[in-house]
């Protein structure tokens, strides 16, 4: 398409179809013409419906060379520029030119003139046959390019634009999902990361803790210990307890120690129980009595030996 030409795509009609209906044969054109664009275009039935149909009041839509590239009728390597000095001919040419007969007997010159001009002496790819003079069944000519990328895609050659372009359309979608699934893998992942560390710190809380414990409990258990040692060591000085029955009273008290504090505690000290019974004045007469008695008991004994009114008397 030329850089100045328009296209206008519209809805079929008989001229001499004045009832308002469509025919059955402009019908059929109809749907033939929106397959042809579909297919050629890549366009969906919808936006070709949209086109042919024209904006409210109007019957069809026109296109300048930018419009068509845009709309996908033709790819932007198909619009073929106006070279400089031709412009300044056509506008020099149009020049104080009112007349529409010379306005297109200008055109016609200048068509002629532009009839294998490609810009810059590329070669450039112009569909030539117009879309209204193809048949359907007229094969259609695909580059390698076009085959290659069909087979990239893992499709036969011979499907449709549409259906490589659905294909394609497809495969985008698929890939926005995949990079929407590898970001959250991305962020699970920083959260298990972050976890992770929290658990590592708490282990390492948790690891310092145990040491102190494990400190503090064998200085308790070292304090007991000798607080066990020292009290029965004073039990025995005491007298309350033999020297060789510590360690039973030791297996005792580690297991409790406040019940063996209570039992020796109640036992009293060995010179205390001498110092009660000397001063206790029951013991004291006691002992009194018993000593008088044994020394009216040995008197007896000798009285009845020597006789009642014996008599020591000295040796002459």
């Amino acid at each position: 398409m030329r850089d100045y030409g328009i296209l206008m795509i519209h809805n079929p009609f008989l001229p001499d179809d004045n009832d308002g209906e469509e025919s059955e044969l402009v019908k059929a054109f109809t749907a033939q013409i929106e397959t042809i664009y579909r297919k050629r275009f890549g366009l969906s039935r919808e936006k070709v419906r949209a086109i042919m149909d024209g904006a409210a009041g109007r019957d069809g839509t026109f296109f300048d060379a930018a419009a068509a590239v845009k709309a996908g009728i033709i790819p932007e390597s198909h619009v073929l520029k106006t070279n400089k000095q031709l412009r300044d001919k056509v506008r020099a040419d149009l020049s104080g030119i009112t007349d529409a007969a010379a306005i297109q007997a200008v055109m016609s010159r200048i068509s002629t003139l532009t009839d294998g001009n490609h810009p810059s002496g590329e070669k450039t790819t112009i569909l030539n046959t117009k879309l209204n003079h193809r048949s359907m069944n007229e094969e259609k000519t695909l580059s390698p390019e076009y085959n290659a990328v069909v087979a990239s895609l893992g499709m036969q050659e011979k499907n449709e634009v549409r259906d490589v372009l659905s294909r394609i359309s497809e495969l985008t979608g698929v890939e926005a999902r995949l990079t929407e699934a590898n970001k959250a893998l991305s962020d699970a992942k920083t959260v298990i990361a972050g976890k992770d560390a929290t658990i590592g710190n708490l282990q390492k809380d948790l690891d310092s803790a145990t040491a102190r414990l494990q400190v503090y409990e064998q200085k308790e258990a070292d304090a007991k210990a000798s607080a066990i040692q020292s009290f029965l060591q004073k039990a025995v000085d005491e007298g309350k307890i033999e020297a060789d029955a510590v360690p039973g009273w030791k297996e005792m008290a580690a297991t409790n120690f406040q019940l063996v504090q209570d039992t020796i505690g109640s036992i009293p000290a060995r010179e205390k129980i001498s110092e009660q019974i000397a001063t206790d004045p029951d013991n004291a007469q006691a002992a009194a009595d018993a000593l008088k008695s044994a020394g009216q008991k040995m008197a007896e004994q000798v009285e009845a030996v020597v006789g009642k009114d014996f008599a020591f008397k000295k040796l002459q």
